[in-house]
């Protein structure tokens, strides 16, 4: 009996600090688009990289300069490729988002492909 109220315990304890790991993602995530939002600044970005995943998710990196500083974002998104072929148009030029306040958090615009972006922005 007592192992089993030992099992119980220490199952609702890793459940506890589940929940509080994701909360706490979510939060810098809101934080993040919320300061995206508030201090919106555009600029112009390149898509850098576009990489399988899993299953049916890739990966597309980009980057774009900000005072001559060098910044890397990323989105979630499904398979596409562009008319010439390349796969996720890496080469691409694409809009950003920035927050004036905080340059490395971005959003990306991906423009006639923004229909393939999987990552849900908190905070539009």
């Amino acid at each position: 009996m007592k192992k089993d109220s030992q099992n119980t315990r220490e199952g609702v304890w890793s459940h506890i600090i589940i929940g509080i790991l994701i909360l706490a993602v979510l939060v810098y995530h809101y934080n993040k688009d919320s300061s995206v939002a508030k201090y919106r600044t555009e600029t112009i970005g390149v898509i850098i990289k576009f990489k399988h995943r899993n299953k049916a998710s890739y990966s597309l990196k980009y980057e774009y300069y900000v005072d001559g500083i060098r910044y890397e974002g990323s989105v979630g998104t499904s398979y596409f490729k562009c008319p010439d072929g390349r796969e996720g148009c890496v080469g691409k030029e694409v809009t950003v988002y920035y927050s004036s306040n905080e340059p490395k958090y971005s959003q990306v615009n991906l423009k006639e492909y923004d229909e393939y972006r999987r990552t849900v922005y908190l905070n539009e």
